[in-house]
């Protein structure tokens, strides 16, 4: 899959190592067919998924959140509280002002938290993490990443080279260049209570790629062509070009690793930390436990401030509305379909017994060529 554009980042020093999924999907998309992706049918969502792609999602939503019911008002703050609760009192540059309205409002007394804004922060930092998880879905079902790069947990403090690079190269993209350039703008950032840019998802999956990366132009190439970060700013990619730094890196199974804490920022859901578990133990983990921390938001979000189905749908109503459409012939592209569970899995299961059949376990493969080891 190229991009058909000549400015193009230059190749990475990753491992060499392909599992058979890569290879025959590398095979079926680049010389049998084309792969048409839609953000609206791709996402798992069936919608375009980032927050600054949809205008209902990121607008004020204070007029909205008149008479709110004793029902939505509870669901929401019980939301508010277990998510500050998995991450303590975060002193995030992003979290700033949501950690004052969490911990400096109940101890002035001078009024209420702003429930409404607390909420809406989590719905706009959910619907970006989402875009980014059925990113990292789309690499996987390619072969360009591996289940294994959520083994170890991730240290938020830490900051390395290659993480903040390939995040630089990732933000070329106008989804997360918009999002950088909120980096300055808390009287007009997309939510009330913003007050920093919110790159946890990108550095996530910068940190993901770097961990276990297959080839990292089949990975940009795939990002480019899916559209789920935007189209290609091809302005901010020749800044990166022309910039003085390394523009390489070495596969880490290990970058930004370090022991699973509550100091992660407020909201943050995305997976990491997975040790001691099997593949297929993992992506059920993955699941249950965090992108249904999201459905949870979303649905208290859509109660508080009284969305329609037009505006806001459900995953279960998605399932509900998608199962009354079963035995339809629907004619559709030949394309990557992200977010499923099962299909997760089959290419944990395949990677798995390949692995076997070579006599490598997947904590090998760092040590094959163009790996750093630890």
């Amino acid at each position: 899959m190229t991009t058909g554009k000549s400015l193009e980042p230059s190749q990475f020093a990753t491992d060499t190592q392909m599992s058979p999924t890569h290879i025959v999907m590398d095979v079926t998309l680049n010389k049998i067919i084309d792969v048409t992706y839609d953000t609206a049918i791709t996402h798992r969502r069936r919608r375009l998924e980032w927050p600054t792609s949809n205008e209902t999602c990121i607008q004020d939503p204070e007029s909205y959140s008149s008479n709110v019911s004793q029902k939505a008002k509870e669901l929401a703050d019980n939301v508010i509280d277990e998510e500050f609760s998995r991450c303590g009192e975060s002193s995030f540059h992003e979290d700033q002002s949501c950690m004052d309205e969490l911990i400096g409002v109940p101890i002035a007394k001078h009024r209420s938290r702003d429930t409404g804004a607390l909420l809406h922060a989590l719905y706009y930092r959910g619907r970006q993490q989402s875009a980014i998880w059925d990113m990292w879905c789309a690499l996987l079902d390619k072969g360009l990443v591996s289940i294994d790069g959520l083994r170890y947990s991730i240290n938020f403090r830490e900051h390395t080279d290659p993480v903040r690079l390939l995040s630089w190269l990732l933000s070329c993209f106008e989804l997360p260049l918009l999002e950088a350039n909120t980096r300055f703008s808390a009287q007009s950032g997309p939510y009330k209570l913003h007050c920093w840019e919110y790159s946890q998802p990108i550095r996530w999956l910068a940190t993901m790629i770097i961990r276990r990366c297959a080839d990292v132009q089949k990975v940009f190439d795939t990002i480019r062509a899916t559209n789920f970060l935007g189209p290609l700013n091809l302005d901010a990619l020749q800044q990166y070009m022309d910039g003085a730094h390394p523009k390489n890196f070495t596969v880490n199974t290990r970058e930004r690793s370090g022991p699973m804490t509550r100091e992660v920022p407020f909201g943050f859901w995305l997976p990491h930390g997975l040790e001691g578990k099997t593949m297929s133990e993992a992506l059920g983990t993955v699941y249950k436990k965090n992108v249904m921390r999201f459905n949870r938001i979303e649905m208290a979000f859509k109660e508080y401030f009284k969305h329609s189905d037009e505006t806001v749908l459900l995953e279960k109503e998605q399932r509900d509305f998608l199962e009354q459409m079963r035995g339809m012939q629907i004619s559709v592209s030949p394309r990557i379909k992200t977010g499923h569970l099962a299909l997760l899995v089959k290419v944990a299961e395949v990677h798995q017994v390949y692995a076997q059949r070579y006599g490598y376990s997947s904590d090998d493969v760092d040590s094959r060529k163009g790996g750093s080891g630890e």
